[in-house]
């Protein structure tokens, strides 16, 4: 299965999502839309954002193994497939990627 988390579109939350697929995207969002230490009481949760201050070639390489560390930690039956980063035309430097999650064979 391939699960597409595109933050340029965003994505709406459920407390109850509708199926098992629909709980994991959920669940891979939230991984990758949390800054590390941001959660209390589970501060190893989410993603090193270190990049935020670095120039944009910069900043993708690192977010795009910050995601891959992310997910090997919470969810090692996944992996990431591909990366692309969509651009704002009115904020060229700011980083909206969409990843694609397939399950590691």
């Amino acid at each position: 299965m391939t699960y597409t988390i595109d933050f340029s579109t965003g994505m709406n939350l459920a407390i109850i999502p509708e199926s098992e697929d629909a709980a994991t995207l959920q669940n891979l969002y939230c991984l990758l839309n949390t800054t590390l230490a941001e959660v209390p009481c589970y501060r190893e949760y989410g993603i090193n954002k270190e990049f935020m201050s670095r120039p944009i070639h910069v900043a993708k390489t690192m977010l795009v193994v910050a995601a891959a560390e992310a997910l090997e930690k919470f969810f090692p039956e996944k992996k990431i497939l591909n990366v692309t980063f969509a651009v704002d035309k009115d904020f060229p430097d700011k980083l909206m990627p969409r990843f694609e999650v397939v399950d590691n064979e």
